[in-house]
């Protein structure tokens, strides 16, 4: 009989905000008869976006651009509203037009680099980015999404340098400590991460991700009990954070609380029915409860959610087997196989 897996996948967020009211320019230079009505539209789009008001920022940057097809910095603030209502195209064309105007703009650089970066171009993001900073822009935020886009790019210590740089310049930054330490987990550089996770909870105590993320790094650690007290501080600081439910049932899982463990993937599943991770960990439970056929349930709803699920294939073999489905668990087992579960190999060969 193959050894039961408990097998577990967990899913880190890293936490990269839009900054509200970015860099929006004030003008109160236009002189020339003929463009007063471009001023005024212009500064009460000013007014608007200052206020909160996107869309109503929008429309007052749109009518001074009637009067003044040329007005670069209208078409950077209205650039700037268009990012603030997640409109990364719109945003990108008004960037890409004040840039013609003007290619020596840093700011205009930094606000396309944000579109690429959120549309999940991240290459292009950090090529506006770099552009940004040869042309001598020095802000936090453009070290901030520089570390992000490394981050995102998977290339570790060029992102902990750009946070550091950030950091420089802001030592308050929670967002930057936060994610200059889950860049230093990757690293795994624990203590480090511990470190920075730690100062940035000082510096804001509600970041939730914050907390489930140091109680990750607690959990590499095999400090359970710690990373059992974090997951929960992360759940009283956002009650529908689903993913530190299920993080939580797995630290449930090592220290055997198999029943606290289906309650908490219980919870997740409750807030958001198409998390496939806490199927799977509660299937996971329900194998340690010996509840094979619930356990067999769950693994195959996480597979309808994510077909190639490697893990919940590896799973669903075990249940499987403890049902004496021998063929059906081998036939998983390669599934789990094909799709990156390379110790799948050593439950079929018990087989052969």
């Amino acid at each position: 009989m193959a050894k039961i897996s408990g097998l577990v996948l967990i899913c880190i967020f890293i936490s990269n905000a839009v900054f509200a009211q970015l860099f929006v320019e004030s003008d109160s230079t236009l002189q020339i008869a003929e463009n007063q009505e471009a001023e005024l539209a212009f500064n009460e789009g000013n007014t608007y976006f200052k206020n909160g008001s996107y869309n109503e920022a929008v429309v007052s940057y749109s009518k001074s651009l009637e009067y003044k097809p040329d007005f670069t910095k209208a078409f950077v603030n209205r650039a700037n509203a268009y990012l603030e209502l997640s409109n990364y195209l719109l945003a990108q064309s008004d960037f890409n037009t004040a840039i013609q105007f003007n290619n020596t703009d840093a700011k205009s650089y930094f606000g396309r680099g944000l579109t690429y970066y959120y549309l999940e171009k991240v290459k292009e993001a950090l090529d506006d980015f770099q552009t940004s900073e040869k042309l001598g822009w020095t802000d936090e935020r453009l070290h901030y999404f520089m570390g992000a886009a490394y981050f995102e790019m998977e290339q570790y210590n060029e992102a902990i340098k750009y946070y550091d740089h950030c950091l420089l310049i802001n030592p308050n930054f929670a967002n930057a400590l936060n994610d200059r330490a889950s860049a230093k987990r990757m690293l795994r550089d624990y203590d480090g991460a511990i470190e920075d996770y730690i100062k940035a909870i000082k510096i804001n105590a509600d970041l939730a991700v914050t907390y489930s993320n140091l109680a990750t790094v607690y959990w590499k650690k095999g400090s359970l009990d710690e990373a059992l007290a974090n997951y929960t501080l992360a759940i009283t600081k956002n009650l529908d954070y689903y993913m530190a439910y299920n993080n939580r049932a797995s630290v449930r899982i090592e220290k055997k609380d198999f029943q606290g463990a289906v309650i908490d993937c219980d919870k997740a599943i409750e807030i958001n029915p198409n998390y496939a991770f806490a199927y799977n960990n509660r299937g996971n439970a329900y194998i340690k409860l010996k509840e094979y056929s619930r356990a067999e349930t769950d693994f195959t709803k996480a597979i309808s959610l994510n077909p190639k699920f490697g893990a919940a294939y590896l799973n669903r073999g075990i249940s499987k087997e403890m049902q004496r489905k021998f063929e059906e668990a081998v036939s998983d087992w390669n599934k789990a196989y094909e799709n990156g579960i390379l110790k799948a190999k050593n439950y079929i060969q018990f087989y052969e």
